[in-house]
């Protein structure tokens, strides 16, 4: 079931229309919205620090847009979020701290650019193309920096995303290298990296 006020909750407040959704949209989307809450209470909680970087908009203009990072594990909160800072890190990101109020208007702000990009039930898949065959390219939602989920082994990986936001990397080695850009997908996407 779809819980309409667990997406009305997260707005609230923000002066931020919360946007029309469908079922499959709405149910994609909430479990990183009670993931965002839980986080925000935990780091409030036990005075984690709260963290953000900055990826490039893959537009004309190349804004940079603050994005949250993600706690990656609820029951090793430090040793996780630790090492997804140092991975983010070698991938050259740019990081800055930010308190309750900011990190919950950043995520409310990249997740209505996620879920502005208009879906369709043929939606095209998503290509990603690295400088080299055999990486395992990674992807990571445009709200919540994390250290990403496989999308497949290039050249061309390729996969069938959501349309929504995201940022590509890949692993490089037993390292997590991200290209710091988030792209408007579905798209073919050409990474620089290694």
């Amino acid at each position: 079931m779809v819980r309409r006020m667990d997406i009305n909750y997260l707005y609230y407040g923000m002066g931020v229309r919360p946007p029309a959704l469908d079922r499959e949209r709405a149910e994609a989307i909430l479990p990183d919205v009670a993931r965002f809450r839980a986080q925000s209470y935990r780091a409030l909680r036990t005075k984690i620090t709260q963290m953000a970087g900055f990826l490039k908009d893959e537009g004309p203009m190349g804004e940079r847009l603050p994005v949250l990072v993600q706690i990656p594990n609820s029951f090793r909160v430090m040793e996780s979020y630790e090492k997804l800072l140092e991975d983010l890190q070698s991938s050259r990101m740019e990081l800055f701290k930010v308190n309750a109020k900011e990190a919950e208007e950043i995520f409310i702000h990249r997740l209505s650019e996620f879920l502005a990009v208009s879906s369709s039930p043929t939606t095209p898949p998503t290509v990603v193309n690295s400088n080299r065959g055999g990486d395992t390219v990674l992807y990571a939602k445009g709200y919540f920096l994390s250290t990403g989920t496989a999308l497949g082994v290039s050249t061309p990986a390729t996969g069938a995303l959501p349309s929504g936001r995201y940022s590509f990397g890949i692993l490089d080695n037993g390292t997590y290298r991200f290209e710091n850009i988030v792209w408007t997908c579905p798209a073919t996407v050409r990474l620089n990296l290694p």
